[in-house]
């Protein structure tokens, strides 16, 4: 592990690492062990903070064992349960200035947290992240994985890149300052998902900047079952609209195709009357085939399986969350 030490350029910046966790007993044990030796020429890190939103798997005890380990490691509760809150709730217990943001179902390169803070500070921006870099480890697994980084189960989105560098919407795991909160105030506690594309959109629309650079390493694993991708990306298609609702610049070609999809299959029984109607899923569903045979032969069902629940789930979330878009909201300060 790193410790407070003096390096050639004069100091090493000191570092909280935020891990917002909810029953993840096997990734969060994964996610300190990759914590634990990390170099340290431009930072150390202070504390890791495991913010607990009530977890019943295993989690907690597993949290114990990472303790007995690394000594930085803190337990907090978080009785709202939700990564908003979380972020929150770490912030306000943080004795450092700087924040780097870490998935529990995801380990980090042992340079991660030295690059995020050498990316900090080098380009001056107000958020820096980096790429997502899925890798499933089942066939369902795998499949996701595939989806997440085609353009055909995301989209054109830059954090799905892993070339890229530069300014962007959005980023994988945030990375930022306590002077960042104090300008463009604290996460929304109303968005339970999509919480890092509320917060980077609002950044941006208030004359900030948020950086994303592929030097910053980091392993996602994806759910492995169908049921827990239809209801994570339900949970995204959700609150996208109160994203877009406070931040319409955002709104892209790509948020569109899935509640069209949504539809499609909801008129599909229809079909059974007039055909027309059932073209349109007929049409989406050759689509996401043809895409998944662009892979080849070895696990294109599962490919097929995961770009329709992704596409279904999401655009039935988003269908859901689109009264949002008529309520008024106020943007958080």
């Amino acid at each position: 592990m790193t410790s407070d030490r003096v390096t050639a350029r004069g100091h090493a910046t000191p570092v909280t690492v935020i891990i917002p966790l909810f029953n993840d007993r096997e990734g969060i044990a994964r996610c300190c062990a990759s914590l634990e030796h990390q170099r340290a020429d431009f930072s150390t890190i202070r504390e890791i903070l495991v913010v607990d939103g009530g977890s019943t798997d295993g989690s907690r005890a597993a949290v114990a064992d990472c303790m007995n380990r690394d000594p930085r490691i803190r337990l907090i509760d978080n009785a709202d349960r939700f990564v908003s809150q979380a972020l929150n709730l770490a912030v306000g217990e943080a004795s450092t200035d700087v924040f780097v943001r870490v998935d529990s179902h995801t380990t980090v390169a042992d340079d991660y947290v030295d690059t995020a803070v050498e990316t900090l500070e080098a380009t001056g921006a107000d958020v820096v992240g980096g790429p997502m870099r899925p890798r499933g480890k089942d066939a369902f697994g795998k499949a996701v994985a595939w989806a997440l980084q085609s353009r055909w189960g995301i989209g054109g989105s830059r954090f799905h890149r892993a070339d890229y560098e530069g300014e962007a919407d959005s980023v994988y795991m945030l990375v930022f300052t306590r002077s960042t909160i104090e300008s463009f105030g604290a996460f929304d506690e109303q968005q339970v998902r999509n919480q890092d594309d509320e917060y980077t959109y609002r950044v941006r629309a208030r004359g900030g900047r948020v950086w994303l650079t592929p030097r910053l390493r980091s392993t996602y694993e994806p759910r492995s079952d169908p049921a827990g991708l239809a209801k994570q990306f339900f949970g995204y298609g959700r609150y996208k609209p109160r994203v877009l609702k406070r931040n319409p610049s955002g709104m892209r070609l790509r948020h569109v195709a899935p509640p069209a999809a949504a539809l499609a299959w909801c008129v599909l029984p229809l079909g059974l009357r007039d055909r027309r109607l059932a073209a349109p899923a007929v049409a989406h569903l050759l689509g996401i085939s043809g895409a998944a045979a662009s892979e080849g032969r070895s696990g294109w069902s599962d490919r097929v399986t995961a770009l329709w629940i992704m596409h279904v789930a999401y655009g039935a979330g988003f269908l859901v969350g689109l009264p949002d878009l008529l309520e008024r909201t106020n943007t958080p300060a």
